[in-house]
């Protein structure tokens, strides 16, 4: 049993399970949900620019380990985002690719 959040002034707190999650009752929970998830997306955008993350990954794959599932998350992502910039060539026919022979 807990009562409530260290931060939170003692006259907001309320009996609560042990297991239930934090909640500011001052904020409304749509907006914890959209910050969380805007602080989520910043932190996976910093995630993939670091180096140790590479290198993190190249450990994992040289080990043979399972990748963890941020790893996973960050590297579909980019390998999506690659995807989608390389453009296929077109198919030549036979003269276009034999412009001397008849």
């Amino acid at each position: 049993m807990r009562y409530g959040a260290w931060y939170l002034n003692t006259k907001l707190w309320k009996r609560q399970r042990a297991d239930e999650p934090l909640v500011d009752p001052r904020v409304s929970p749509k907006a914890q949900d959209s910050n969380f998830e805007k602080q989520l997306q910043e932190q996976e955008e910093l995630l993939a620019d670091l180096c140790g993350t590479a290198a993190f990954k190249d450990f994992v794959l040289s080990r043979g380990y399972r990748m963890p599932r941020f790893l996973e998350k960050i590297y579909a992502e980019e390998e999506k985002s690659k995807s989608e910039n390389i453009r296929t060539p077109k198919k030549l026919t036979e003269t276009e690719r034999n412009p001397g022979r008849r």
